[in-house]
């Protein structure tokens, strides 16, 4: 992955958050209550961890963060 990741732009803060809380909604309207992440990166934890407290989560959600052996 890293020679993708490598040439692909960061994604911003913000877009990262407001994409994570669309699919949680999209997830919610199909019926789905909680999905496992099984790998974040730290931006992605921060970006969790900020739509659930400001209520922007519509479903439950077990990020892990991801760790590279």
């Amino acid at each position: 992955m890293a020679p993708v990741t490598a040439i692909l732009p960061a994604t911003p803060p913000q877009v990262l958050a407001d994409g994570l809380a669309a699919t949680s909604a999209r997830f919610a309207s199909h019926g789905l209550t909680i999905v496992r992440d099984p790998a974040v990166t730290p931006e992605e934890w921060r970006a969790y961890a900020g739509i659930a407290a400001d209520g922007r989560l519509a479903i439950r959600n077990l990020p892990m963060i991801f760790t590279p052996w």
